[in-house]
């Protein structure tokens, strides 16, 4: 059951993003667990994140679900480490 959800959600992520063709997609990381001193991201936080990645990389490829792929220009991931971070 809960991969049909996602499936379904995924499809629908896919279809707005085609609709509106948005310049900046912003997400969050569906990697981040841990934030600062012990604040636990939430569950629908990191699968909204994987979600938009998830479609984001369909539309790229132009996969057989997604035919026409669509160029957004840019999408940046929040939350993610950094390699500089101290």
């Amino acid at each position: 059951p809960g991969d049909e959800r996602v499936g379904h959600e995924l499809q629908r992520v896919t279809r707005e993003i085609r609709r509106i063709r948005p310049q900046l997609i912003i997400c969050p990381s569906p990697e981040r667990y841990l934030v600062g001193d012990g604040y636990i991201n939430h569950p629908d936080h990191r699968n909204a994140g994987l979600v938009a990645l998830e479609a984001l990389w369909r539309l790229a490829l132009g996969l057989p679900a997604v035919p026409r792929p669509h160029g957004t220009a840019h999408g940046f991931v929040h939350g993610l480490p950094r390699d500089d971070a101290a």
